[in-house]
Formats: C-alpha cells, sequence, structure tokens
C-alpha cells in the first residue's frame, strides 16, 4: 500500500471518531456532591447515558427520607437533564440505580470513594420520624447561645437563627434568614481576631449563606472569605499535596494557623479561635471551628454552616464525633485571621 493512500484512510479514520464523538456529545454536566475542602468532582455525560439517566429516574420507584446527615455523600447535581417535560438541574440521591450509575459513567473516581458511595447508596436514609426526635423543624428552639444547652440542632433546610436582643434561637427556614447587606464580592472578609459567635447571618456579613457556594471548610474555620474555595498553603505559595494531617498541618502553618496540640481545648484563647482538622484518608479534609459559646460549628464544602455532626448532636469533641468519611483526626490549630493569609 502506498504512503499517500495509507494516510489517506488514517486521516479518514481520525475525522470518522471526531465526527461520531461529536454525535454523541451532550450539554448535560454531573458533579459528585461528596467532598469538603476541595471541588466536588464534575464531568459530561454522553448523550446514551442522557437517555439511560432519564429513563431511570423516570422509572424510579424509591421515596427519598432526608437526613441530618451532614457531611461526605449527599447525591449528584445534575444539569440541562430532561425529565418528562421539563428540563431542569436536579440532585439524584434517593434513586440507587440512578445513583450507581452515574457513579460509574466517571473511571476516574478514587476506588475508595467509589466503595464509600457505594455503601451510603446501599444503606438508603433515615426516616424523617426519626431524625425529628433529635433535631428541630422550623419555629422550634434551637441551638446553645444564651445559655440555651437544652435544644438541639435544625434540621430540612431549616436555620438556627438567634435574636440577640430576645435571647432567644429558633429555627428558620434557610430562605428566610435575613443578612447584613454587604459586598461579599470584595474579598477577602477577614472576621475577628476574638472567639466567633455562631450566626452564620451575621458571621462575616452573612456571605457565608450568600456566597455558600464558593466557600469552604477552612474559608469557614479561618472565618476569612475568599469566594475561592480556599485550599491550605495556597496562599502562601505553599499548598499541600498530599492528603495527611501532616502535609496538610505544613500548609496550613505556611498560612498562618499555628499548631497546639491533639487536646481538646477546654476554654477559650485570648486571640484568635481554634479549629480542629480532621482527614478523610487518601481522599480530603475538613475543618471545624470552635465557637464562643465552647461548641464547634463546620462548613461542608459549599453546603450550609452546621452545628451538628453526622448524629445531629451538637459538637463538643471532634475527636471523639462523626463525621465520617472525615475520619482521621488530626489536632487543633489557633487562627488569628488578621495574621492569616488564605486563598
Amino acid at each position: 500500500m502506498e504512503v499517500k493512500t495509507l494516510i489517506s484512510i488514517i486521516c479518514l479514520s481520525l475525522l470518522s471518531i471526531l465526527i461520531n464523538t461529536k454525535s454523541i456529545e451532550s450539554n448535560t454536566i454531573v458533579t459528585l456532591k461528596v467532598f469538603s475542602g476541595t471541588e466536588n468532582p464534575s464531568w459530561k455525560l454522553s448523550r446514551p447515558q442522557v437517555k439511560k439517566l432519564e429513563h431511570l429516574l423516570l422509572t424510579n420507584t424509591k421515596t427519598f427520607k432526608p437526613n441530618y446527615v451532614s457531611l461526605g455523600y449527599q447525591g449528584f447535581e445534575v444539569t440541562s437533564i430532561q425529565i418528562g417535560d421539563i428540563s431542569a438541574t436536579k440532585t439524584v440521591i434517593g434513586a440507587p440505580e440512578a445513583e450507581r450509575f452515574l457513579l460509574f459513567t466517571n473511571p476516574y473516581i478514587n476506588f475508595g470513594i467509589v466503595q464509600y458511595i457505594l455503601h451510603q447508596i446501599k444503606i438508603g436514609y433515615q426516616d424523617k420520624a426519626d431524625v425529628e426526635s433529635i433535631c428541630g423543624i422550623e419555629s422550634q428552639r434551637c441551638g446553645n447561645n444564651f445559655n440555651t444547652k437544652d435544644f438541639g440542632p435544625c434540621c430540612f433546610g431549616n436555620y438556627c437563627d438567634c435574636d440577640v436582643a430576645k435571647q432567644i434561637c429558633t429555627c428558620q427556614k434557610e430562605s428566610d434568614v435575613k443578612i447584613t447587606n454587604t459586598d461579599c464580592d470584595k474579598v477577602p472578609i477577614v472576621g475577628p481576631d476574638s472567639n466567633p459567635n455562631y450566626d452564620p447571618k451575621t458571621d462575616d456579613y452573612g456571605c457565608f449563606i450568600t456566597k455558600q457556594y464558593d466557600n469552604n471548610c477552612y474559608n469557614y474555620g479561618s472565618d476569612i472569605l475568599t469566594n475561592t474555595f480556599a485550599q491550605p498553603g495556597r496562599g502562601t505559595g505553599q499548598k499541600w499535596k498530599k492528603n495527611t494531617c501532616a502535609d496538610v498541618q505544613r500548609a496550613a502553618i505556611s498560612d498562618g494557623l499555628t499548631w497546639v496540640s491533639t487536646e481538646i481545648p477546654t476554654e477559650l484563647p485570648a486571640v484568635g479561635h481554634y479549629v480542629a482538622l480532621m482527614i478523610w484518608p487518601n481522599s480530603n479534609f475538613h475543618w471545624i471551628r470552635l465557637d464562643d459559646n465552647m461548641y464547634w460549628s463546620h462548613k461542608p464544602g459549599g453546603t450550609a454552616v452546621k452545628n451538628t455532626d453526622n448524629n445531629g448532636k451538637v459538637i463538643t469533641d471532634p475527636s471523639k464525633q462523626d463525621f465520617s468519611p472525615w475520619t482521621q483526626y488530626c489536632g487543633i490549630f489557633l487562627v488569628t485571621p488578621s495574621k492569616t493569609t488564605i486563598n
């Protein structure tokens, strides 16, 4: 066969592949909602995969039972999906067959993460009645501010809203929370060097609510808004490389955090505030913050600020409570926001 003929065949084959690839592309993007410290993985579906997903969702007979689990797997966000006659963005959760299908449309996800998500899909979700027995719904008393230590957390899209004048905290819909007006795009917004109060509608002018999707656990833990999903060490050119306690600690110290110890604090610092570091082995990191009421709070990734663990319990000891899959407790750091540089 002549060289020119061979080259022509190769070129035609490559062109055919490109045309076929183009024909199966879609605009549907899947985001796996699972991480806390880093961006969630996103990828495109092919047209055949979209058709398969649409079929699985239309034939799903399972009913999603919401729970209070605040960390880890929260389903798949799918944009531009067609459900019947409606095109929309949909969170796929509570549909086991569709969830398993979506999980394997991305072959590059860490095997340990795959195992974890398959387990979460298998065990399902707790019944709403069971959850309501330990956490408040709209208008119920909540929180641990103002010495209301007998009141628990809020669940089901409700937020613990504290009225300082009346010294009462009640569960309110997150969409109804009124926050202080400010320009949350003018970053960084740096919190004070005092111990923070658990009140997301006033913390950094409420920007952890209005810019919820752009700030993560490291932003909230440091009490510094950057709108960049901040990474330990990136602000000082020493970004973490290995998902280990030692390497994330190294990176955080370069940003200005100070290592304290593995002991849980029994009193507040005179300047700054404490944070605890947790690791999901071979995957991701998570930070938890000590507030001025001696209870802890956190912001799992791009989700809302929480003051509870995965069991719906207020946080008194991060080293012993459930933040799975962030199961490795690393220790305590001191943050002085004015002396900390994160990005």
